[in-house]
Formats: C-alpha cells, sequence, structure tokens
C-alpha cells in the first residue's frame, strides 16, 4: 500500500521563537510563512510473517517576508527538511492488524531514522547536522500460568552515532544544542493476569 500527499501552507503573523534564555522562551509574531512539501508513506507485507513500513517527508519552511531580524527566504528554524523512517518486523505468529487476543510467540524489529540538518536560529547561521540512527528491539510473549507476559529488550542508537538529540532556537547564548542519548538498552517486562 502506498500513500503520498502534497501540501502548502501559508500563514500571516505566525508565534515563533524570538529568544530563548536562562530556561524561559519569548515568542513573536513573524509576518508571513510557507510551508511546501510532499509526505510519502508505504507498507508491505509478504510471506505472512514480514512487514515493511517507510515514511518520509521533504518540506521547506520559510519566511516570505521580513519582519525585525527575520530575513525573507530564510528558513525557519527547528524544522529539517527531510526525514525518513524505515521498519522491518519478523512476527513469528505472522501479522494480525487489529486482532487483541494474546497469542505467544517471537517479534523482531529494526528502525532507520534519518534527518537531514536544521537550522538553530532564525539568521541560519548555526544547524545541527543530520544523522541516522538505528534502534533495533526483540519482544517475547509468554504466558506463565495464567499470566499474559510480555518481555521486551531493545537498543537505541545500535551503531552508537553522535547527533544532536533536541535543538533550542534562538538560544540567547549561542547554546542551541543538546546532544542526544549514545547507544543505550532497555529491558521491559509486563505482566497482565485476568480477572
Amino acid at each position: 500500500r502506498l500513500q503520498a500527499a502534497w501540501f502548502r501552507v501559508k500563514t500571516s503573523d505566525e508565534i515563533v521563537t524570538d529568544v530563548s534564555a536562562s530556561g524561559r522562551t519569548a515568542y513573536k509574531n513573524a509576518s508571513r510563512t510557507t510551508r511546501e512539501g510532499l509526505e510519502f508513506s508505504g507498507s508491505a507485507e509478504w510471506k505472512k510473517n514480514w512487514l515493511a513500513q517507510i515514511t518520509a517527508t521533504a518540506m521547506t519552511a520559510r519566511y516570505t517576508q521580513s519582519s525585525g531580524a527575520i530575513v525573507a527566504g530564510n528558513d525557519m528554524p527547528g524544522i529539517a527538511r527531510r526525514q525518513l523512517r524505515a521498519s522491518l518486523v519478523w512476527d513469528q505468529n505472522g501479522h494480525t492488524s487489529g486482532s487483541r487476543t494474546f497469542v505467544p510467540g517471537l517479534e523482531l524489529k529494526a528502525d532507520w531514522l534519518m534527518r537531514s540538518k536544521m537550522f538553530a536560529d532564525d539568521a541560519n547561521l548555526a544547524a545541527a547536522p543530520g544523522f541516522h540512527q538505528l534502534n533495533l528491539q526483540v519482544r517475547q510473549k509468554l504466558r506463565v500460568g495464567h499470566a499474559n507476559v510480555v518481555v521486551l529488550a531493545a537498543v537505541e542508537n545500535a551503531t552508537n552515532q553522535k547527533h544532536i538529540g533536541s535543538v533550542i532556537i534562538n538560544q540567547a547564548g549561542r547554546q542551541y544544542f543538546e546532544p542526544g542519548l549514545p547507544r543505550n538498552w532497555r529491558v521491559d517486562v509486563q505482566a497482565v493476569l485476568p480477572f
């Protein structure tokens, strides 16, 4: 299944970040802005057990009228031009969309994320570089006595990529960037007892 959408959004007097300082953020109105782009998503199942999914966005978000320190034609900060997410899932029991029945079994999942560079200020002088990240997950469903148990083990940022996790728009001290997490592991256990 494939889906695609083109969009174009024009706004006047949009509220945007003016300055961030000492944990406080002040806002202002941008005269005119435009967002234009394409969104795409697709999914495919095969051999009962495999599911692949992809979503992608290509977008330009720009100031279209100068106002104060804002210069027409500059990219709006905090918005990446390209983003992509792809996942591949193998399920021992096959993919039963919408099924609420608990069926013991194993599921393996890989997620790949990509984001292009992102400006951090209205002047477009500071930018967080683009990055890609691989996340892996194993989930086992079990019946233990009368309990339905789910054990999940995941490793996020499996390739240990250094990246910017978040951007503080127009930070007064030019400390725009907060680092993303290095490779990290997570184990979750959930048990549900029927009554």
